[in-house]
């Protein structure tokens, strides 16, 4: 899949990880994007590939363990990444892409609401999505892939 930024100066490729999509309600993610939750898509890691405008490239460490990936021309958030002793997205233990950054048509729809524990008192979920208050558990993942593969 293919993915860039607002401006068009950062393009990046990967493979998805099919069936793993939320929509994550994290006080982080809220603030970092400026919105009610990110929707993101789960990466093979090893697969990201930078197309055009690395020097473009900027990113956030709010905390140790997470990379936040942004254009630093449009400000336009692409993707998350764990750094635990890693240090690039291509070594992480797990990475995931913006949703909105997607410039191609894609067969996936949201599986979860993640990280309820932190989401806006004025948001109201009204949909039939699993629901959980911390980050799913690895076994979530897990079952998420191998249903897509059977």
């Amino acid at each position: 899949m293919k993915s860039k930024c607002l401006c068009g100066n950062i393009e990046f490729e990967y493979d998805a990880l099919p069936g793993l999509m939320g929509h994550c309600h994290c006080e982080e993610c809220r603030r970092s994007a400026g919105a009610a939750f990110v929707t993101s898509i789960y990466i093979n890691p090893r697969s990201h590939k930078i197309i055009k405008g690395a020097e473009f490239i900027k990113e956030y460490n709010h905390t140790p363990r997470l990379g936040r990936v942004f254009c630093g021309n449009c400000g336009s958030r692409l993707w998350n990444y764990g750094k635990a002793k890693h240090g690039s997205v291509e070594n992480a233990p797990f990475a995931n892409v913006t949703a909105s950054s997607v410039i191609e048509p894609f067969p996936f729809k949201p599986q979860a609401h993640i990280n309820l524990s932190e989401k806006a008192e004025w948001v109201e979920i009204n949909d039939e999505l699993e629901k959980f208050e911390d980050v799913p558990p690895m076994e979530y993942f897990s079952r998420k892939l191998q249903e897509h593969n059977s």
